[in-house]
């Protein structure tokens, strides 16, 4: 069996679901205590995974994935401490680490864009493209900031208390159900751990008292506090949807809702955990359909392919895949903008684009595996696709002779039209579904075999065909498509889904779109070559020496190794043909 586990960390309590890998079930759920690395020694950290993690031992050997989402993930030493400790527990599992405010983004809006908040024992927000949080204002923590949060609300309710601004009978009543010193509250603010949990704690008492119109408005003065100093200060904020997780969020709704109309938000969704929108939302990417999760963290209502069979002419533009790639842009009136505007406009949308990526790792790699495995049995890497996405893939075939010295006919790059379409493009080329594998039937593509289809729309008949064709003959199967539950990811046995949203200029997949499939492809092939030992330390070894640039290249690697001189180890060099070979020789 395979499952994959869900941590969902704030810093009062863990929550963790273990979910069978198939089926998207929960197989188990339950909380530990709040954990926050920020605040937290390693070895604090991994006490507490190693406890927290107690009740998935038994099935430690059949968890894949690990996805870790929690407050206070800060660098990468606190994301590795982290890793580490979960490995420890979960050896066979691929662990990813992500802050908590991409866990409310995603589990609040899947593939939407909007404005994620957190208001539990901390604060937060996040302005979300769909796949990345992009913006984010600074919360500041308990002390400087965190606004709305129960630390928040905690610390205005002692700070009343002690300077006797809580109205009687009310301050009475907080008195006798807390049994609170001025010296045990400061002893507990100043000189003991977690402050911020110790505040939060008394955010009860105003959920308890919320009839009272001081309880009423301490509440809605903190959510107009955080619209003000955070909300607000995102560029055409009210373009987006707010949604919120949270306790506080949770339990006061109608008053967050009340201020979010005043500031002139609509409200989505508001939860306590965003834990079941992340168990959707990573099934869905496990299985290539990252965008089955909408908004409202439910299926979409528009087709998923799961069971339709693909023909010639349910790839027209009849079938209904929403397309991402073809959604209207983020910004309009593009003829009116100034370069810096417009050259600023593209970077910020490229921004998203490596997150977008990330999340394709865990597939990746089992696709660098398995296509590792066949090629050392012979096997042979194609790439099939289409205009942008077919000159990408020839791109990057073409320049693994030259960069790790593997033979020209190791990795192929075909695109529809032939060869001549990767300077100008060959009308209908891509609508012939039997075309794909006529192609690859020349190279007489085999069991031994990977082929990835690139198609960033997920449409393209050419690419289609060819999968379709080659998995059918038993030939393993992947893509690489920024549409999710588009057709294409219905043929391969690997999805690659890199989902980087609507392009700067609307449909123009040769930008975002083009840009994930090349970063994509660049860490395919550099993996697999790492891995069958075209580098020796980090040094292309087996590179052509071509020209002047690489032979001096080449020297220097020759003269680190061995401590010749230039002339020296130019001449062994050349005679040997190669980096490798030159030093071999030398080390006799």
């Amino acid at each position: 069996m395979s499952h994959f586990l869900i941590i969902e960390s704030g810093s009062t309590k863990v929550d963790w679901a273990l979910v069978d890998h198939v089926t998207g079930e929960i197989l188990q759920a339950w909380n530990s205590p709040g954990l926050n690395p920020y605040h937290q020694q390693e070895s604090d950290i991994r006490a507490e995974v190693s406890t927290g993690i107690l009740p998935a031992q038994a099935v430690a050997t059949d968890v894949h994935h690990v996805f870790f989402y929690g407050a206070g993930v800060t660098g990468e030493a606190k994301a590795d401490a982290l890793k580490s400790a979960l490995r420890q527990s979960l050896p066979n599992a691929v662990v990813e680490v992500c802050s908590d405010l991409l866990a409310a983004a995603r589990g609040l809006f899947g593939t939407t864009p909007g404005i994620a908040c957190i208001l539990g024992t901390g604060g937060n927000s996040g302005l979300y493209d769909g796949q990345a949080v992009i913006d984010n204002v600074s919360a500041g923590g308990f002390i400087l900031g965190d606004e709305g949060s129960g630390a928040w609300l905690g610390r205005q309710l002692l700070s009343d208390f002690l300077k006797r601004l809580m109205p009687e009978p009310l301050r009475t009543i907080f008195a006798k159900k807390y049994e609170l010193t001025t010296l045990a509250i400061l002893e507990h603010v100043y000189r003991k751990p977690f402050p911020n949990r110790y505040l939060g704690n008394f955010s009860r008492f105003l959920n308890e008292q919320i009839s009272e119109p001081y309880c009423h408005a301490l509440v809605r003065h903190g959510f107009c506090e955080f619209f003000e100093r955070n909300i607000c200060r995102y560029a055409e904020a009210t373009r987006y949807s707010v949604a919120a997780v949270g306790s506080i969020a949770f339990e006061f709704q109608d008053i967050f809702r009340e201020v979010a109309a005043r500031y002139g938000f609509t409200v989505g969704q508001i939860v306590r955990s965003p834990l079941g929108g992340l168990i959707r939302c990573h099934h869905a990417m496990l299985h290539g359909r990252a965008s089955a999760v909408n908004a409202a963290g439910l299926e979409e209502k528009s087709r998923v392919y799961a069971d339709m069979p693909v023909t010639p002419s349910d790839t027209s533009s009849a079938a209904p895949v929403a397309k991402i790639t073809e959604s209207a842009s983020r910004y309009d009136h593009l003829e009116r903008m100034s370069t810096h505007e417009i050259l600023e406009g593209i970077n910020r949308e490229d921004h998203g684009v490596p997150e977008a990526v990330r999340a394709c790792i865990p597939a990746m790699e089992w696709l660098v595996d398995a296509t590792v495995e066949r090629m050392r049995r012979g096997g042979r890497l194609f790439y099939i696709g289409a205009g942008t996405s077919g000159r990408l893939g020839v791109l990057d075939a073409s320049e693994i002779p030259p960069t790790y010295g593997m033979p020209f006919d190791r990795v192929i790059g075909l695109i529809a039209g032939g060869d001549g379409a990767i300077r100008k493009a060959v009308e209908g080329a891509e609508d012939d579904f039997a075309g794909g594998f006529r192609d690859l039937e020349k190279y007489a593509i085999g069991a031994d075999d990977v082929l990835v289809g690139i198609a960033a729309s997920g449409t393209t008949p050419y690419v289609i065909g060819g999968l379709r064709d080659a998995r059918q003959r038993g030939i393993l199967t992947a893509c690489i498509t920024c549409n999710p539950a588009a057709p294409v990811t219905r043929e391969a046995e690997i999805p690659l889904v890199a989902v980087v949203g609507p392009e700067f200029v609307t449909g123009s997949t040769r930008m975002k779109s083009g840009t994930a499939q090349k970063l994509i492809l660049n860490m395919i092939s550099s993996a697999v070559m790492i891995r069958l030992g075209r580098v020796q330390g980090n040094k292309m070894v087996d590179m052509k020496i071509a020209n002047a640039k690489l032979v001096d290249r080449g020297t220097r690697m020759v003269i680190e190794a061995t401590g010749l001189d230039y002339d020296e180890a130019k001449r062994r060099l050349l005679e040997a043909g190669s980096v490798r070979e030159a030093i071999a020789r030398f080390q006799g």
